[in-house]
This record gives C-alpha cells, structure tokens and sequence, in this order.
C-alpha cells in the first residue's frame, strides 16, 4: 500500500516531547497544559497520582455525585456558591469516573486561566484527562516495563484499557487503532484495519473488542525503504 508514513517519536526535554513530529499540536497544546496543572499541583509526571486524589485533595476542587440515570451526560462542571464543583451522574467503573475527574480538572484549569469555550475545548479536556493520567515520564516507563500491553498499562494506573491501548500512539508513535480512533504516525489502516495481513498491524485485546497495533518488523522495513532513498 501507498502512503505509509512512520516516525520514531525520540524521548526529549519535558516540554518539548509534546511537539510530536507527525504534527500533532493540537495534541501538543493538550500534553502541555495537563503538565502544568501537575506543576501548579506540585505533582511529579514521574508518580502520577489518581484523579480523585488530584482534583478533590490536591487542587481542593469539590466534587459531588448526585446520581441521575437519565442525565444525559456522566459528568459536568458547575459554579456553586462560590466555587467551581464536580458532579459525576452515572454509577461508573473507577476507571471510567476518574477519566471524567480528569476531564472535569481540565474544565476547570481553563476557567481558572480565563480560556473558556474554547471552540476545541472538549477536545483538549480529553486529551488533558489522559494526560494526566498517564503523563509521558512515567508512561515511557510503563511503556517499556509492560511491553507495550495496554491492559498492563491499564491496571498498573487504575485506567481503562483504550486510554492505555491510544496513549501508546500519542506518546510513543506507535501507530494504534480502536474504534475508529486513531493515534500516533499516520498508517494507512484502511477502511478497517481487520482488513489489513498480520504483517502489518495485530490485534490487541481491549475491554472485550479489538483495538490494533502496527507491527514493529514492518515499520522497521517502512524506515529501512526510506533510507535508501
């Protein structure tokens, strides 16, 4: 196939890591901002520390869980007497909550810099969850530890399994698939990646379904045909 593209994302200075080199700034913008509200916490990226813990104990933002099964949405942020507040509505996994607790945080660290309704904000507040849930020094050294297994990853961060599966992509450069969503170099997945022969991605088992990953032998032979030419 035509168009594969893949590049080996080096590990650099803090900040710098987060200008991916296959352009990704908007993802970039999102990694930066996660860092800083674990800097303005006083939280090392190398021992993240769970959601609930970061936003309610840490940065002293009120959380409440007034359960509704038919909101429509699992979790929001609301100015109440005086204070921004969490709200989680849904019975969730631990997992799936802290996500929200996550995304909720990076709602409120735009409003307390005064960057509110940003036209990508719910963008950059999913990317920011992970982010700080998983943030790049201590993820490469997951990473590495694991062998690039996102139920590992997952268990070892009390996360869920396609955060750990799409972060790969996003901090790594693997190239990953799960559900439409794709992370890391661009790679032609195809209409489906099921479509595509062994030798070029394998399946990964997430949460019950199949996420994909791009096989190393074939990226190596991808980079070795570029540098012929």
């Amino acid at each position: 196939m035509s168009g594969l593209h893949y590049c080996h994302l080096s590990p650099a200075s803090e900040r710098s890591i987060l200008i991916l080199m296959h352009g990704d700034e908007q993802g970039a913008e999102a990694e930066n901002d996660a860092l800083d509200v674990l800097r303005f916490a006083k939280v090392d990226p190398d021992m993240p520390v769970p959601m609930l813990t970061l936003a309610r104990d840490i940065l002293q933002i009120p959380i409440s869980w007034p359960y509704d099964a038919n909101c429509p949405k699992e979790s929001d942020i609301v100015w109440i007497e005086g204070a921004w507040r969490i709200r989680i509505y849904h019975h969730l996994k631990p997992e799936r909550e802290a996500y929200c607790i996550g995304h909720e945080t990076m709602h409120w660290w735009y409003r307390k810099l005064g960057r509110v309704q940003l036209p990508s904000e719910e963008w950059l507040c999913n990317r920011g969850s992970a982010a700080l849930s998983l943030p790049p020094p201590a993820f490469r050294r997951a990473l590495k530890h694991f062998k690039y297994s996102p139920r590992q990853i997952a268990g070892s961060f009390k996360t869920t399994e396609p955060m750990a599966h799409l972060r790969i992509g996003e901090i790594d450069g693997r190239p990953v698939w799960w559900n439409g969503k794709q992370r890391g170099a661009p790679f032609a997945w195809g209409s489906h990646p099921s479509l595509l022969p062994r030798s070029m991605a394998h399946r990964v088992s997430i949460d019950g379904g199949w996420g994909y990953m791009a096989e190393r032998s074939y990226l190596r032979a991808l980079e070795a045909r570029a540098d012929e030419r």
